[in-house]
C-alpha cells in the first residue's frame, strides 16, 4: 500500500508538470501571435499612421494581455514637451485618471516610471488602487506614456509585465516612424508647393516683365505671329504701335533706378487703363481680347490692335493716347511730364510678318522723334528709304571719323562798324567721296546726336580748332575768337567742362580765344548737368553764346539761370527784317534788351546789304552770313587775317 501511495504522488506531480507545461506553452504561444500580430500591425506602412488610431490598436492588444478597467495614453506636445492626455478608456474615467497623473507628478512617481523603460506598478494616492505605468520611449526620446488601472493586480506576473512592455515599446518606435513619415510628407508636400509656386513665378516671369506686370517682348511678339496667321485668313487689318518715352533716361539720371521703376509701373497702369476701357474698345470695334499691351524694352512699350476696321477711329485713339500724356505723373511727390512718340505699322499694307511690321514701326518712331517730343508717325516706304539712307550716312560717319576725312570750315563774324574780322564759328563738313559734294550738316549732326557719335565727334572738332589757331599764332596773325557749337547731348555729359578745358590748356590757349554756342537750347533747363557745365566754363574765361536767339520758348530762361554774354539773332527773324512781319519789332525788342543786359548782338544770316543796312541802324553789335563771307577752309582766311 505504501508502495501504490507514492506511485500516486508521483504520477499526481508529473501531471501537474504536464498541466504547468501546457499553460507555459499556451502562455508563450498567445504570447508570441500577440508579438506577431504586433509586428504586422506596426510594420505595415499601409495603415494609417494617425496617433489615435496606433493607440486604439494598441489598446485592443493591452486588453487582450491583462483586463484593464480603465486606461489612459499620455503623449509629448512638439510645441513644449508637456505630457497631454490624448486617449481615456472608459471617457468617463477621465478625471479620475488626471487626477492619479496630477498626484503621481507630484510624489515624482511619474518622472520615475519615464526612466525604468518597463512596466512599473504603484499604489493610487488614497484609493487603494493599482496603477500599471510603462513609458512610451525609443533610442532617441520620450514620446509619452501608458497608465492603466488593472482589474486583477495579481496575475500582473513577470512574463505578463515583459509582453506589455513589448507592446508599447513597439507602439513607441511605430509612433516614431509615424511621426517622422508625417514629417516627411508635410516636408514634400510643402517642397511641391514651393516648386508649383516657382515655377508659376519662372513662367510669369518668362512671359511677362517684372517691373510693369506687362507681357514682355517675347509674348508681344509670339501673339504677332499668331495673329498674322489668323487675320490673313479673316482678311483683318492689324496695327501696331511702338510707343517711347520721352526724357526717361533724365528722369532714372536724376531720381535713380528705383524712382524710373515705379514710372515705369504708373505709365503701365496708365496705358492698360486706357486701352483696355470700353469707351477705346467701342471706338476701334473690339473686344479687349484683341487688344494686347506689352512692354518691349526700357523706355518702350508695344501696342496690338486686332481686327481694327476704321483708321480714322485708329487715329484718334492713338492722338488721345499721346495726348493723355499731357498729364502729370506724381511719383513720391515729385510732379513730371513724360512726352510720348508713336510709330505705327499696319497690316497687311506695312508688312507680312512680325520682323517687317515691327522694323517698320520702329522705322515710324524714329522719324516721330525726329519731328519732335510729342508726335505720331504712320509708316510709309518713303520712310524706309530715309531711313536707309539715315544707316548709310551714318556708316559714313564712322569711316571719316576713322579715317580723319573730316573738315573744318570757318565763316568769319564782323564788327558792324569797322567791318573787320571780330571772330569766327567752326563749322564741320563731311565730303562725300560717292557724290563728290558734302553731306549737309542738318542730316549728319541729328544723326550723331541720336547715335551717340557727337560726344567724340564734339572733342574732334575741339581738338582741330586748337590745332589751326595754335598755327595761326605761331604764322603771327592776330586771331579773334572762335566759336564751336555745343548740343544738349554734349552738355549732359557730367565731365565735359573738366575734358574742355584740359584740351584747350594742353594748347596753351587763352580760353579768350574759345567761344561756345549754345544749340537746340529748348530743352538746356532740364539737363542735370548743362548749367554746372556752363558755370564752370564761364568762371574759367569761356565766353557763351545763345544760338537761334527767339526761336525757342526758353530763350529769356536762359538768360535767368545760365551765363550767358552773346545773343546770336536767328536768321529766321532776319530774312524779313524789312518786311511789313513784325521781325523788325521783335530784332529791336532783343537789341534793346541785350544793351541792357550788357550782352553782345550778333545777328546771323545777312545775306544782301538792305538786311545790313537795317541791322545797322537797329543798333547791332556784329553781323554773319553769306553776304559778307561764307564759311572757307582755314587756308582761304589770310586775307582776311591781313586786313584785320
Amino acid at each position: 500500500m505504501v508502495v501504490a501511495s507514492s506511485d500516486n504522488n508521483t504520477q499526481n506531480s508529473l501531471w501537474e508538470r504536464i498541466s504547468f507545461l501546457e499553460k507555459a506553452n499556451q502562455w508563450y504561444g498567445f504570447a508570441l501571435d500577440i508579438a506577431q500580430e504586433v509586428s504586422d500591425l506596426y510594420g505595415d506602412n499601409s495603415q494609417k499612421r494617425e496617433p489615435l488610431t496606433l493607440l486604439r490598436r494598441t489598446l485592443d492588444f493591452l486588453n487582450r494581455i491583462v483586463d484593464l478597467d480603465a486606461t489612459a495614453f499620455l503623449l509629448v506636445r512638439e510645441k513644449d514637451a508637456v505630457f497631454e492626455m490624448v486617449l481615456c478608456e472608459p471617457n468617463s474615467q477621465h478625471t479620475d485618471l488626471q487626477q492619479h497623473i496630477d498626484h503621481l507628478i507630484e510624489s515624482g512617481k511619474f518622472a520615475w516610471a519615464i526612466n525604468q523603460n518597463r512596466v512599473t506598478i504603484t499604489e493610487a494616492a488614497n484609493s487603494g488602487k493599482t496603477l500599471l505605468l510603462n513609458v512610451l520611449a525609443t533610442r532617441n526620446r520620450v514620446r509619452g506614456m501608458f497608465i492603466g488601472i488593472p482589474s486583477r493586480p495579481d496575475v500582473l506576473n513577470d512574463a505578463t509585465c515583459k509582453l506589455i512592455s513589448i507592446v508599447l515599446n513597439c507602439c513607441a518606435y511605430t509612433l516614431e516612424s509615424a511621426s517622422l513619415y508625417t514629417l516627411i510628407k508635410e516636408q514634400n508636400q510643402n517642397l511641391e508647393t514651393t516648386i508649383e509656386a516657382r515655377n508659376i513665378e519662372i513662367a510669369y516671369r518668362h512671359s511677362h516683365d517684372v517691373i510693369t506686370g506687362l507681357t514682355n517682348q517675347k509674348v508681344f511678339l509670339d501673339n504677332m505671329d499668331m495673329m498674322i496667321r489668323v487675320a490673313g485668313d479673316k482678311q483683318q487689318k492689324i496695327a501696331i504701335i511702338n510707343l517711347n518715352l520721352g526724357m526717361f533716361k533724365r528722369v532714372n539720371d536724376s531720381f535713380g533706378y528705383s524712382f524710373g521703376d515705379d514710372l515705369l509701373r504708373a505709365v503701365g497702369q496708365k496705358l492698360s487703363s486706357l486701352l483696355y476701357s470700353t469707351q477705346t474698345c467701342d471706338k476701334l470695334g473690339i473686344s479687349k481680347n484683341n487688344i494686347l499691351l506689352s512692354r518691349l524694352r526700357g523706355d518702350e512699350f508695344g501696342i496690338m490692335f486686332i481686327g481694327v476696321e476704321s483708321m480714322d477711329a485708329l487715329l484718334l485713339t492713338v492722338d488721345q493716347l499721346i495726348k493723355s500724356f499731357d498729364e502729370c505723373f506724381k511719383i513720391h511727390g515729385e510732379e513730371l511730364y513724360l512726352p510720348v512718340r508713336a510709330g505705327v505699322s499696319l497690316y497687311p499694307e506695312d508688312g507680312a510678318n512680325v520682323d517687317q511690321l515691327l522694323r517698320h514701326a520702329h522705322i515710324a518712331l524714329s522719324h516721330a522723334k525726329e519731328r519732335g517730343l510729342k508726335r505720331c508717325n504712320f509708316f510709309d516706304e518713303n520712310m524706309n528709304r530715309r531711313s536707309a539712307r539715315r544707316l548709310n550716312v551714318e556708316r559714313r560717319l564712322r569711316d571719316a571719323m576713322q579715317q580723319n576725312t573730316l573738315e573744318i570750315h570757318y565763316q568769319p563774324k564782323f564788327h558792324m562798324k569797322s567791318r573787320k574780322m571780330s571772330g569766327m564759328e567752326a563749322l564741320l563738313r563731311m565730303p562725300d567721296a560717292m557724290s563728290g559734294t558734302a553731306i549737309p550738316p542738318s542730316e549728319f549732326v541729328p544723326i550723331a546726336e541720336s547715335t551717340g557719335l557727337i560726344i567724340p565727334l564734339g572733342l574732334w572738332v575741339l581738338h582741330g580748332v586748337c590745332t589751326q589757331i595754335k598755327q595761326w599764332l605761331q604764322s603771327g596773325h592776330i586771331v579773334p575768337p572762335v566759336s564751336v557749337n555745343l548740343s544738349p547731348y554734349q552738355l549732359e555729359q557730367e565731365d565735359l567742362a573738366k575734358k574742355f578745358i584740359e584740351i584747350v590748356s594742353s594748347y596753351q590757349l587763352p580760353p579768350s580765344l574759345i567761344e561756345l554756342e549754345l544749340t537746340e537750347t529748348d530743352t538746356l533747363l532740364e539737363l542735370d548737368h548743362a548749367a554746372s557745365n556752363l558755370n564752370t566754363l564761364s568762371q574759367n574765361g569761356y565766353a557763351i553764346t545763345v544760338d537761334d536767339f527767339g526761336t525757342g520758348y526758353s530763350s529769356l530762361l536762359l538768360l535767368k539761370h545760365l551765363p550767358i554774354q552773346i545773343l546770336k539773332i536767328d536768321q529766321s527773324f532776319v530774312r524779313d527784317i524789312n518786311n511789313e512781319s513784325g521781325d523788325k519789332a521783335i530784332v529791336t525788342a532783343v537789341i534793346a534788351m541785350a544793351k541792357s543786359l550788357n550782352l553782345r548782338v550778333i545777328a546771323e544770316g545777312v545775306e544782301n546789304k538792305e538786311q545790313l543796312s537795317a541791322l545797322k541802324r537797329l543798333g547791332c553789335d556784329e553781323i554773319q552770313g553769306f553776304y559778307l563771307a561764307r564759311p572757307m577752309p582755314a587756308n582761304q582766311l589770310e586775307v582776311l587775317f591781313r586786313q584785320s
